[in-house]
């Protein structure tokens, strides 16, 4: 079985802290509580036997309730035999039934009708149970769909605190996802933030990936040179940089991208040192800069020698350098979070200082433009 120490690590996570993280067994009714909780005594106890009929009681009980209206105690219930066969899947793969298990749950992911948090819970652990079972590209598929939810939960949670930890989730979840595909091991989770201070974003240390590097050019005599052979072997890579003399560290910014940053032409980046507290919750912090991606005022700018290259777009949750212009046609300008919701564009700040404050425009409005995408945060390197 394929990584199952790690496995076991995530799914205690999502089991006793993601899944309750807006009340523990909400869906359930107080019956049906305690032949969950029965269950998991059995189990505990190594009585197997004995925990294998409570999940079919519980299966049992929950299409029953289905079935009949009169019983489905109303709205608050109709998630309920998503939770019991989540609960079932669980149990059943502390007993050892990986196959039942990940059934069980792929039938809890679509149950799951209006709860979107549970069932993005549940994808990950899905996609943990095939990670083990060494079904690799369906494990990617399940943990991709729990970090894409999470990404929209983070534009409506019910609070500042909610919409701040499925931020730092996404990109955590993104770092696990892409070292797993890169080293084909899955990683243990990364701590829980700590609800009772300001949430960060996890950084990742990222290279800039420079100029190619050719397989060869001939240092022979020219009568016995060889056709150049313009193949490329690799990439010139770089994790720091100097400005002014003084050593910088890169960190990646691009939620789920891997750690190598792909430089377009050197013309289109730009590097800006950052004055101002807004980002800080994002590990932007006043005197660090940023290296942005410039993207041309006008079309007509943008530089179309690079075959196939696309005009860049931000994409939702993306890190911004944003123009803003005031009622007397002032340009101002503003790094923060981008989004958007319907037809309107966000940005918004993510600080520890309460004086900012989010601010909305038309999709199409004249009074901001987007002038660069943030790809990497540089932090001065201890001397």
């Amino acid at each position: 079985m394929k990584d199952k120490g790690a496995v076991d690590l995530w799914i205690t996570l999502c089991h006793e802290q993601w899944l309750h993280k807006y009340g523990e067994h909400k869906h359930l009714r107080e019956t049906t509580k305690i032949i969950v909780d029965k269950m998991w005594n059995e189990c505990a106890g190594n009585e197997y036997e004995r925990s294998w009929k409570c999940i079919e009681r519980l299966q049992n009980r929950t299409e029953r309730f289905g079935q009949d209206r009169g019983l489905g105690g109303g709205s608050s219930y109709e998630q309920e035999a998503a939770e019991v066969r989540l609960e079932c899947a669980l149990a059943a793969y502390k007993m050892g039934d990986l196959l039942r298990a990940v059934q069980m749950l792929k039938d809890a992911a679509q149950k799951y009708h209006t709860d979107h948090h549970c069932e993005a819970v549940t994808k990950w652990i899905l996609g943990c149970l095939e990670w083990e079972n060494d079904h690799i590209d369906e494990a990617l598929y399940f943990w991709e769909s729990c970090k894409n939810s999470f990404a929209l939960e983070k534009t409506k949670g019910p609070n500042d605190q909610f919409r701040q930890w499925y931020a730092y989730w996404e990109i955590a979840l993104g770092n696990v996802i892409n070292s797993a595909i890169e080293t084909e091991t899955l990683a243990a989770p990364p701590p829980e933030p700590d609800s009772t201070a300001p949430i960060t974003h996890p950084l990742q240390e990222a290279f800039l990936q420079l100029s190619p590097v050719y397989n060869e050019i001939p240092a022979t005599p020219i009568n016995r040179a060889k056709p150049t052979n313009l193949s490329v072997a690799g990439y010139l890579q770089t994790d720091q940089v100097f400005i002014n003399d003084k050593a910088f560290k890169l960190y990646n910014l691009k939620s789920g991208k891997g750690n190598i940053l792909k430089s377009p032409n050197p013309r289109k980046l730009l590097v800006m040192k950052v004055v101002g507290d807004s980002m800080n919750k994002a590990n932007i912090y006043d005197g660090d800069s940023v290296v942005l991606r410039a993207i041309p005022a006008h079309l007509s700018d943008f530089d179309h020698s690079d075959i196939g290259v696309q005009m860049p777009i931000p994409s939702n949750g993306d890190i911004v350098a944003a123009g803003i212009v005031d009622e007397n046609e002032e340009n101002f300008a503003t790094l923060k979070r981008f989004y958007l919701r319907g037809k309107k564009v966000i940005l918004s700040p993510e600080s520890t200082n309460p004086d900012y404050s989010e601010q909305e425009f038309d999709e199409n409005s004249k009074d901001f433009y987007v002038w660069g995408i943030a790809l990497a945060v540089l932090k001065p390197v201890p001397n």
